[in-house]
Parts: C-alpha cells; structure tokens; sequence
C-alpha cells in the first residue's frame, strides 16, 4: 500500500488473517500491517546515489579523454615548436605566421584547465561553498575586462546595464567561473563586429535575473537540447576556436550548488541568450 499524507508517503504490507481454522467465517479477521516507509525510502535513495555515481564517473572518464587529447594536443604542439625554435630551425617570420594559433592553442589549454581544477575541487570531500552578500556589477565589469583582449581580436563589444548595489547571495567565485564560461562562449561563437549585452533585474521571488545575450551564430536545436547534459557536444567557434562543452556543464553545477539555475535559449543566425538566476537573500 502507497500511503499519501499531507504530500509525504508511507509504504506498508497488509496481511489479512481470518479467525477461524478453515477460514470461511468472515465477520472475523485480523488485518496485519507492516511499515516498509524507512526500507523503502532507503532503496530509492540508494538508487538515486548510485544514478548520481555513474553520471559522475562517466563524467570522469569525459575528463580524462578531455586531458590526455585536448589538454595534452596544444602543450605537445608548442613543445615542438620551442624546440625548432632553440635549434634554428624555423626563421622569426615563420614563428610570426604560427604565433597567432600558438597563442589560442595556450587561451585553450588555459580555459580548460582552470574548469577541470575548479570542477575537480568542487567534487572533494570537505568543499565548502562559501555563500556570501556582494555586488553583482563589480563582478560583472571584473569579468569584461578579462575578456577585453580576446573580445577586441574580434572587433566585439561587450556592454553592461547593471545598476550598482544590486546585491546577489552566493559563491562568488562559482559565480564569476560561470559569468566567464558564458562570455567566453559569446566571443566564441560572435563574428566580427558583434555585441554582447549583459542585463541584470530583481525577480519577484527575492532572486536575480541575469541575461547574457550576443547576436552570434546562433545555436541549432539539437546541440541546444544536449548543452547541460553529461553528452559530448564540441563545436568550433567563429574564428575556429576550440571547445569541449566541459565549461557549460561545470556552471550548470555551480548554479544548482548556489540555489541557481541556468537556461538558455538561441535561434540561429539571430544569436544567443543565457539567463542565471541567484537568489538574492540568505
């Protein structure tokens, strides 16, 4: 029997007994019932963990392929290009015609780095979030000039309408790994001449709505649809950027972990926008 009261189950097992020996009287019984709630809560929650245990070592394995072909492709590359270098072997214009790669190979290698130790740290035991009160426009302008370099490569400009002392209630840092994941991504995949606008607005809910929106590429339906999923979506960016779709799945973590969330939504051809929600009191 599934018991439902005030929207919190009981599971049990009635047993019906009659008096009599050749059980044909039937005004007489005894009912036996047997709680299972706490057996079967355990069973459901034991499945849950063992559901949660497989997605992360799949997600494992996903980093280590990450770190022994992506993390180790670039590293190798400019390697072998310091060695040619120390040895004569190519002359200062060839270096100059390779260097522009070089450098986005070590942008790569540098991104994916920082999210695999952010996410590799988030994952040990005794990791504490650190939630706390502070202003989201001093961390959104800190992001913006981060990005400034990679963004003027590209002739894009990256513009805000955050008013100040609009305060958010989280893990600052999480939050900032999360803003710069995203911004990373709208340089990526914006062609020249583009613009990022990055908005904020209290909810009624006592959260905050942040929207990150670009007027890129766009973003098909079927790679939209596996964005925050444990699935392997890479895509080369406008100037044929690298990608491994670890970061989106890294702030989809760090939004659940500070009572946040992350969607997005993109039309090809018209651009993208991703909307944060944090909460905005203790």
């Amino acid at each position: 029997l599934n018991i439902n009261i005030n929207d919190d189950y009981f599971y049990l097992i009635a047993d019906v007994l009659f008096l009599n020996e050749n059980k044909i009287n039937r005004h007489f019984s005894i009912i036996k019932l047997q709680d299972l709630t706490n057996l079967k809560k355990d069973a459901i929650l034991a499945h849950e963990q063992a559901r949660e245990l497989e997605k992360l070592n799949q997600l494992k394995d996903r980093i280590f392929s990450i770190i022994s072909h992506d993390l180790r492709g670039p590293l190798v590359n400019l390697s072998e290009v310091l060695k040619m270098i120390s040895n004569d072997l190519i002359t200062s214009e060839e270096f100059k015609s390779i260097a522009p790669t070089l450098s986005k190979d070590i942008i790569y290698t540098t991104d994916l780095l920082e999210n695999i130790l952010h996410w590799s740290r988030s994952q040990l035991k005794g990791f504490g979030i650190k939630k706390e009160f502070f202003t989201l426009r001093n961390l959104i302008i800190n992001e913006i000039n981060y990005h400034l370099p990679a963004a003027s490569l590209k002739d894009i400009n990256i513009i805000h309408d955050v008013f100040p002392g609009e305060m958010v209630y989280a893990d600052m840092l999480m939050v900032q790994i999360v803003m710069r994941n995203i911004l990373n991504n709208a340089i990526k995949f914006c062609n020249k001449n583009s613009e990022i606008l990055i908005t904020a607005a209290y909810n009624n809910n006592q959260t905050m709505l942040i929207c990150i929106s670009d007027n890129g590429v766009g973003i098909p339906e079927d790679i939209l649809d596996k964005l925050f999923k444990d699935e392997n979506v890479t895509t080369r960016g406008t100037a044929n950027e690298k990608g491994t779709g670890l970061g989106l799945m890294v702030c989809k973590d760090f939004m659940k972990r500070n009572d946040g969330d992350i969607t997005v939504t993109s039309k090809v051809g018209e651009g993208t926008k991703f909307y944060l929600t944090l909460p905005t009191e203790q």
